[in-house]
């Protein structure tokens, strides 16, 4: 099933306004939200390749402009090399496992964790939460990546891990912006290679563009707007509600 230039296409164009914009504030879910509500529209085989291009698209720009943000030692240390072994893994070991299972397994992981994690923030404040360990942090990394390499959507699972490292937001979204552009990069090259991206997506990736750079300029600026412990409050309320929108 390909895209048509028709209301339905239109109608996904404006679930990735609003899943770019999101991203761009709080540095993950453009795929997550995009992938959830298009899937009400095409196949989520259809749908993934094109929203790995939207990311790689706003990550770029995030990363690149905000370079100075980046924790470069954390994630060429400790990040992406747990979550590329994961990511190969995934694409090449569990890439027909049933759908259904997996965001289940994955939305009730992330339901659980942000509903601990948000009582603590909204609670009173009694100190940072523990932060996490090395070896939890790369086992969540790890698994991170063989859900990124299915569906596209590890970002849940590996904010999880970052929100307990006590980064300042820009930072926070920064980094990840990182994460995704090296994997997703990565993912296009593998679409490339096995057919899913090409002539056929061509246009439906060239109308995502305009839609991509308008949605990131104002994400950008909302995001200088947050203070820190909102700013966390408003991740963890979106990863508890992007679990549930897994479980449903």
């Amino acid at each position: 099933m390909g895209f048509e230039a028709d209301s339905t296409f239109a109608t996904l164009l404006a679930f990735v306004a609003l899943a770019v914009t999101t991203e761009a504030v709080i540095g993950f879910g453009s795929v997550l939200i995009a992938l959830t509500l298009g899937a009400n529209l095409y196949p989520i085989s259809t749908l993934v390749p094109l929203l790995v291009c939207m990311n790689v698209m706003l990550t770029a720009y995030i990363a690149l402009r905000h370079r100075h943000h980046v924790a470069g030692r954390l994630l060429r240390t400790r990040i992406l090399p747990a979550m590329a072994l994961g990511m190969v893994a995934g694409y090449t070991l569990f890439a027909h496992a049933p759908e259904s299972m997996l965001r289940k397994f994955l939305g009730s992981f992330v339901v659980v964790i942000a509903s601990i994690e948000l009582r603590r923030s909204i609670g009173p404040q009694t100190g940072a939460a523990a932060p996490i360990s090395d070896l939890r942090l790369g086992a969540t990394a790890l698994i991170a990546g063989i859900v990124h390499g299915v569906t596209a959507t590890g970002g849940p699972v590996l904010v999880y891990a970052l929100s307990r490292l006590g980064l300042d937001k820009s930072t926070f979204r920064s980094t990840l912006a990182s994460v995704w552009l090296v994997l997703n990069g990565g993912l296009i090259a593998a679409y490339l290679a096995d057919g899913r991206l090409g002539a056929h997506n061509a246009a439906a990736v060239a109308a995502l563009a305009p839609i991509v750079a308008t949605a990131a300029i104002f994400g950008d600026w909302f995001h200088t707007k947050l203070v820190e412990r909102s700013f966390r409050i408003v991740v963890l309320v979106f990863l508890l509600l992007a679990g549930l929108s897994l479980m449903l």
